[in-house]
């Protein structure tokens, strides 16, 4: 099992964000404005495979932050210690609603590499069979595993 976590992770990690060509942020109704513009901090003790079902334990905060166009993955891993990396927002697609009950929201943009390219990624919040859970991208490949959202919170800035 703690082989299989860094793959996933990596896929987690590389799924932050993707990258689009317009700079934008889109609220497609008034009422939703409130979340889709609030830095919020989601909790991960758990992923999900996709195919099988299994669920590999861990632990992962991820921050979005909208208005600076930033998300930030800090995770923990059993056999390196922890890792931590910024991925840049360039659209955001929001419908979520103000509890976080009902709806999806979709982030694109990129990590950058430490030798300088741009993974492009996609991550996806969405309020999922009475789940809030994380699913992503990245060059166009879909995950396969979806975070499970614990708990979150909105941070004051």
């Amino acid at each position: 099992m703690r082989q299989l976590f860094i793959p996933v992770l990596a896929l987690i990690i590389l799924s932050g964000c993707a990258s689009p060509r317009n700079s934008q942020i889109t609220n497609t109704t008034n009422q939703n404005i409130s979340i889709c513009d609030k830095t919020v901090r989601y909790t991960i003790e758990k992923v999900k495979m996709i195919e099988g079902g299994n669920e590999i334990k861990t632990h992962a905060e991820i921050t979005v932050d909208p208005l600076s166009k930033n998300i930030n993955l800090n995770g923990d891993d059993p056999e390196s210690g922890k890792k931590s990396f910024d991925a840049q927002i360039e659209s955001i697609e929001c419908r979520l609603n103000k509890d976080l009950t009902d709806g999806q929201s979709t982030y694109k943009g990129y990590i950058k590499q430490n030798d300088g390219r741009k993974t492009r990624s996609t991550m996806t919040i969405e309020f999922k069979g009475n789940q809030l859970v994380i699913s992503g991208t990245t060059d166009n490949r879909p995950s396969n595993v979806y975070m499970i959202i614990d708990h979150w919170e909105i941070v004051e800035n």
